[in-house]
């Protein structure tokens, strides 16, 4: 297991092992990061890059069932699962779930478009959220950053098109 997954696990582990103490616990940039760093469409940003975004993501606390974002909204931020799970719906109906490590909103954000699915927290939900303005501000003034979440975004698309075993 590398190095920064061994101490994502472990900040988990810890913050387990008190539950009373999560909610009024913050965690701090440096925990962010190595948080972010396990997150697909930022594992490639450099380590500077991620403590900026750490330091303008905020902690938000979804209680099972709330509703995180509707579709057809504009897109209002970015969002990091770091606990819990998120159901991802279209049309009223649930389409996917995604857990921890998962981020969700950079396509419509970039695209400016309403979101194509709503968001529901399937448990209660911890997430990381940059505001829609932060994170074009982000990209302007941390064009690598930018650059590092577009190449993941393009795999990911391309793993989705690709037919397995091409």
């Amino acid at each position: 297991m590398p190095r920064q997954a061994t101490a994502c696990a472990k900040i988990q582990k810890e913050r387990e092992a008190r539950p009373n103490l999560n909610a009024e616990m913050k965690y701090t940039v440096v925990e962010k990061v190595l948080l972010l760093q396990n997150v697909d469409l930022l594992s490639a940003a450099r380590t500077e890059d991620l403590a900026v975004l750490a330091s303008i993501a905020n902690e938000v606390l979804y209680p099972a069932g709330a509703t995180v974002f509707q579709e057809g909204q504009p897109a209002d931020g970015l969002y990091v699962v770091i606990r819990g799970e998120l159901l991802l719906t279209r049309n009223g109906k649930e389409v996917d779930r995604v857990g921890e490590k998962s981020a969700l909103g950079a396509w419509d954000l970039i695209e400016q478009s309403p979101r194509v699915f709503g968001g529901r927290a399937a448990s209660e939900t911890l997430l990381l959220r940059v505001d829609r303005q932060d994170f074009y501000d982000l990209l302007l003034d941390y064009p690598e950053l930018g650059h590092s979440m577009l190449k993941a975004m393009v795999r990911r698309f391309r793993n989705l098109v690709t037919p397995q075993g091409a």
